[in-house]
């Protein structure tokens, strides 16, 4: 039996989309698009794209996904709120910094931009699930509990502003005090999740997607890409 779409909102990384782009055997956006009920992309990974920003427009323009630009799509009022969500996430990767320092992990020396914007829009939206190779992004999640309503509201606006003071400085707590209903984890997919959902719904074969994540780490070297390999293969292996 065929697994079903991955359900609720999911917000694409700049690093799967370039994926996409790099692989000529295969159109990886049409097995995105069968995968996701429903997909954004924030306007910050919409321009780190760069030379590649005419490929995810026009998945845009064809409204197989949403842009979520907070400058347009969003009040002042609004961007309060959002802004709120940015700072906490900044901080839950200035925190992994710290952690990683600590236990002497290597540090990426990136901004972050794109992941910090993505994880504060699917707070804002509610969606619930990242799509990104990115693994710093599951740790600030899981170390900062970085949790959304389930919802099927397709609003932009999730958060009720009747519950909060706009005229006062917001805090964390005022959001919780807003948000109702269930709460979870926002929950990332990354390229080997991408590769295995691919196989589990028919889109693809297992040496198909092999083929994708290998040619998606052309800078690993030989025994890091044989243990990611492996554990791809694993999963690969209790799939029909």
């Amino acid at each position: 039996m065929k697994e079903g779409k991955r359900l609720g909102k999911v917000f694409i990384d700049t690093n799967i989309i370039n994926y996409a782009i790099g692989f000529r055997d295969a159109d990886i956006f049409a097995w995105i698009k069968e995968i996701y009920e429903t997909i954004y992309i924030h306007q910050s990974v919409l321009d780190e794209l760069v030379i590649n920003k005419h490929i995810a427009q026009k998945y845009i323009d064809q409204k197989d996904w949403l842009l979520f630009n907070p400058t347009d799509n969003l009040t002042p009022e609004e961007l309060v709120v959002y802004s709120l969500y940015v700072d906490r996430v900044t901080t839950g990767f200035a925190n992994l910094d710290k952690k990683k320092k600590k236990e002497r992990r290597p540090i990426k020396n990136t901004t972050n931009i794109g992941e910090i914007d993505s994880l504060a829009g699917a707070l804002y939206l509610s969606a619930n699930l990242i799509c990104s190779n990115d693994f710093d992004i599951k740790e600030v999640i899981d170390d900062e509990r970085l949790t959304v309503n389930i919802t099927t509201d397709d609003d932009f606006q999730e958060v009720d502003e009747e519950d909060i003071d706009l005229d006062e400085e917001l805090t964390e707590a005022d959001l919780a005090q807003a948000d109702t209903g269930l709460q979870q984890l926002i929950v990332q997919d990354t390229l080997e999740d991408l590769c295995c959902y691919s196989v589990a719904m028919g889109l693809a074969t297992k040496k198909l997607v092999r083929t994708f994540f290998k040619v998606s780490h052309p800078n690993d070297k030989k025994k890091k890409l044989a243990q990611k390999l492996n554990r791809l293969n694993q999963r690969l292996a209790e799939l029909p």
